[in-house]
């Protein structure tokens, strides 16, 4: 618990609004700053804290320099500000491939711990890796839990799931309902028939009897 406020203090200061200037340079790395952040509790990046941490406190710098130069617009700053960014993204870049490196890595030797890490650490094109992702977890990691885009991809697959069983029902109803119209069609029609053959059988015995009394009465005369 302290070790999540203190992640949380730490990166208070970048959940401010974004400057505007080179959104699209600038956004992924503000947004992402908190998914490097998170690296520093992966074992494997144990050896990179001091780096994350100069990394992220670099990146705080740098966003508050891009809201200074926002008011300002002067051309140097615009300058500088757009040379930090590209510096970030470069550095950026480390995390992002090594975390890649031990997502395959951890799959191979079947880490469960470091899987789950670099999965929810949300350095990973986790849409790109849905289905190896979700592979993986479902054959190694059931029952684990879970948060994050695992979490997301469950819930998911549940809605999926209940919507099936939902659909397998109706269609389940419909058959039941068409079976039950041909039953009742042919027990109507059983009826009918029933009914016909016993007309007919009434009328051949009424038949048969005036004949017998027509006959009754020649013999008579």
């Amino acid at each position: 618990m302290i070790k999540v406020l203190m992640i949380f203090l730490f990166l208070f200061p970048l959940m401010a609004q974004n400057p505007q200037i080179y959104s699209a340079l600038a956004n992924p790395i503000y947004n992402n700053a908190k998914n490097i952040a998170y690296l520093k509790g992966v074992s494997v990046f144990s050896n990179n804290t001091s780096e994350i941490d100069i990394y992220v406190r670099d990146v705080e710098r740098v966003k508050k320099f891009g809201l200074e130069v926002e008011k300002t617009k002067k051309s140097q700053d615009i300058k500088k500000y757009l040379f930090d960014l590209r510096n970030l993204d470069k550095r950026s870049q480390f995390f992002y491939k090594k975390a890649n490196k031990y997502f395959i890595i951890a799959m191979r030797k079947k880490d469960n711990r470091l899987f789950l890490d670099i999965v929810e650490s949300g350095l990973i094109d986790a849409e790109k890796n849905k289905k190896r992702i979700m592979e993986y977890y479902h054959k190694n990691c059931d029952g684990m839990q879970v948060k994050g885009v695992i979490q997301e991809y469950l819930q998911e697959e549940e809605r999926i799931r209940l919507e099936e069983e939902k659909r397998k029902k109706m269609r389940l109803t419909k058959k039941q309902i068409q079976e039950a119209k041909i039953k009742r069609i042919r027990r109507n029609d059983r009826l009918k028939k029933e009914a016909l053959e016993k007309k007919l059988e009434e009328e051949l015995i009424r038949k048969k009897l005036l004949i017998r009394e027509q006959q009754m009465r020649e013999l008579a005369n």
